[in-house]
This record gives structure tokens, sequence and C-alpha cells, in this order.
């Protein structure tokens, strides 16, 4: 786990090397669940972690969480259901011109942007392609 609000560069550090060796790494970018079933502020790390490992991001949003478990309920409801939606990747080369925090800025928003269009087609319907 990441303890926000503290120094976790050794963590920064083995997270990006496994990134280096092409392993997978599951990050939950907003830090917490959420209070209101909407994407939340992401964490500023987590643009720091990408122009570390130069690997790309692939966007994934999760829908129903809210409903099956959320904040302050001791136990999740039965039988509810999750679904998760996958987007495009969000690619370093894109940004690896830019000034290294531009960059990072850029590519948090980016991934902010692109949970809150994929919640949103989920929304309206999933119909085609996710974005």
């Amino acid at each position: 786990p990441i303890h926000q609000g503290g120094a976790n560069l050794n963590l920064m550090k083995k997270i990006s090397q496994l990134l280096k060796e092409g392993k997978k790494v599951l990050l939950f970018p907003e830090g917490t669940r959420s209070v209101d079933n909407k994407v939340s502020a992401l964490q500023p790390g987590l643009g720091l972690l990408i122009s570390m490992s130069k690997a790309a991001i692939i966007p994934m949003y999760i829908n129903g969480t809210f409903k099956v478990w959320g904040r302050g309920k001791r136990f999740p409801k039965p039988w509810g259901k999750i679904a998760v939606v996958i987007g495009s990747p969000i690619l370093w080369g894109d940004y690896a011109s830019m000034d290294k925090k531009k960059a990072q800025s850029l590519m948090t928003q980016k991934l902010e942007a692109s949970l809150n269009l994929l919640r949103k087609w989920y929304e309206e319907g999933a119909k085609g392609t996710p974005p």
C-alpha cells in the first residue's frame, strides 16, 4: 500500500523497476474509494511514477463498487454487479519531448479525463467502442 501524504520514494522506485521489467502494476490513482460515486481528483505521484518508468497507462473505470461496497459500509452487498471498462492506453512517448513536470501534470489530467469519459460511456449504455 502507498500511504497518502508521506514520502514513498522507495516504493515508487520499486514500482518503476517492476514496470521497466515489463510487469503489470495495478494502481488506484484516486488513492481512496469515492464518497459520491464520481471520479475524484487523482494523486499527483502518478505522473512522477510514469515519468520514471516510461510505462504506458491503461485507464480502467470500475463501475458498481459504490453500490456494492460504499465507504463507511462494513461489508459488501452480496450479488452486486461490478463492471470494469478498459480504455485506450496513454503513452509516455506522446509526452516525452515536454518538460518533465508539465508532462507529468498533463498525463495525470489525461488519465482523469479518460476515466470520466469511460464512466460517461458506460452510464450512457456502453454502445460502441469505449473511448
